[in-house]
């Protein structure tokens, strides 16, 4: 008998553990892109990385879901951990999974909704060509991420980019006005 509660209570130590840990990788990964600390996620190539702008915002959710999970080990009995994955967790997981559909601007790193809302007609274009420009070299994609600091030198970025694309200048000052916001 004492055994079987010993096997449980390790059993539940080690989901906390790895909920918890998993939980926290996650969040503060996600957080690092957000905060604009992990620049060079946005130069990974592929159709659709994980990792890809497109799915920064996810990062964010995954990690809390897996922190509210490892919470579920916390209570002794089975009755109080059956209670919060149906009144928590699941509750949770579907806010996480509308929010992830929605992708809310505040979830975003701020440097991607400059560069979207202030050229938004070469948005698109904007990750191949940093890509291109940097192709797998670490002090250019260091350089890169400078240039993604301010708006500023994002504009001037996206100047370059227009020029080598063969792309017009936008007809209106849409991009200054946007950047002033900011």
């Amino acid at each position: 008998m004492v055994t079987s509660g010993v096997s449980q209570s390790s059993a539940q130590c080690g989901e906390l553990i790895i909920d918890f840990g998993i939980g926290l990788a996650f969040l503060s990964f996600g957080l690092a892109i957000r905060l604009g600390y992990a620049k060079r996620y946005f130069l990974v190539r592929g159709p659709a990385p994980f990792f890809g702008p497109a799915n920064y915002h996810f990062i964010i959710l995954v990690g809390a879901l897996f922190l509210i999970l490892g919470l579920t080990a916390l209570p002794g009995d089975v009755q109080t951990r059956q209670d919060l994955l149906g009144y928590v967790f699941i509750p949770s997981f579907i806010l996480a999974f509308v929010v992830g559909l929605w992708q809310p601007w505040w979830l975003k790193p701020k440097w991607i909704r400059q560069l979207k809302e202030n050229h938004p007609d070469i948005y698109p274009f904007l990750r191949e060509a940093a890509q291109e420009e940097v192709d797998n070299d670490r002090k250019k994609a260091d350089e890169w991420s400078a240039k993604m600091d301010t708006v500023e030198t994002q504009n001037e970025w996206v100047a370059e980019v227009r020029k080598r694309l063969g792309m017009p200048e936008p007809r209106t000052t849409e991009a200054t006005e946007n950047s002033e916001k900011h």
